[in-house]
Parts: C-alpha cells; sequence; structure tokens
C-alpha cells in the first residue's frame, strides 16, 4: 500500500480559482480576440434570438449554446462566459444541470442567466 502523501494547495479555494482563471486566461489568448468577440455573439444570439417574450429570466447553459449556435471554438467558452459576466450581460445562479454532452459525462454545469 502506498502511503498518502500531503499537499498543501489541495483543497485551498483561492489557489483553485487562481488556477481556474490562469487557465481561462491561457485560453482566452489561445482563441485570439475575434473568437472570443464571436463566441460573446453567439450567447447574445441565443438570448436575444428568442421569438417569444421573456417573462422570466432566461437561463442557460454552456451546452444550450454550444448545441444550439455550433459555437467555434468549445474550449473558450469559460472566457466567453467571464467576458459577458464582467459586462453585465449575464450573472451565475446557485444552480447546476447535468451536461448533454458525451465528452462531459454528464457533469454539473452552472446554469447562467441572461440580464435584461
Amino acid at each position: 500500500m502506498s502511503e498518502l502523501t500531503h499537499e498543501p494547495d489541495l483543497l485551498d479555494y483561492a489557489a483553485a480559482q487562481q488556477a481556474k482563471e490562469s487557465a481561462i486566461d491561457l485560453v482566452e489568448a489561445g482563441a485570439g480576440e475575434d473568437a472570443i468577440a464571436r463566441g460573446c455573439e453567439d450567447v447574445l444570439r441565443l438570448v436575444c434570438g428568442k421569438t417569444f417574450p421573456l417573462t422570466q429570466p432566461f437561463e442557460f447553459t454552456t451546452d444550450d449554446v454550444v448545441w444550439t449556435v455550433k459555437f467555434e471554438e468549445p474550449r473558450a467558452m469559460g472566457a466567453v462566459m467571464r467576458r459577458l459576466q464582467k459586462q453585465g450581460r449575464i450573472e451565475a445562479t446557485d444552480r447546476t444541470r447535468p451536461s448533454n454532452s458525451k465528452t462531459c459525462h454528464g457533469r454539473p454545469k452552472r446554469v447562467w442567466r441572461f440580464k435584461q
């Protein structure tokens, strides 16, 4: 039996958040400004392209965006959502939904809300 090793940052929330932000920064830089801008447009097209009146706040996951508008760079979705959140266009809810994506193996996906 192997001995468990202690990793000081294993359960460090601040370190985990920093690692997430660093990874999103790298993907954003790799995708380029044009791809991120088009991704933001894709998300807004999904929300604003609804033909029915939005009587309740429109909620969605990144799966909805990827499958509805065929987002060209799914790996950059975190950068797109972060940008729209910083712009005040969307907000994160405290809920998740299981992913419909086979590659995500049904993992929970954050539910986002469009801010009108």
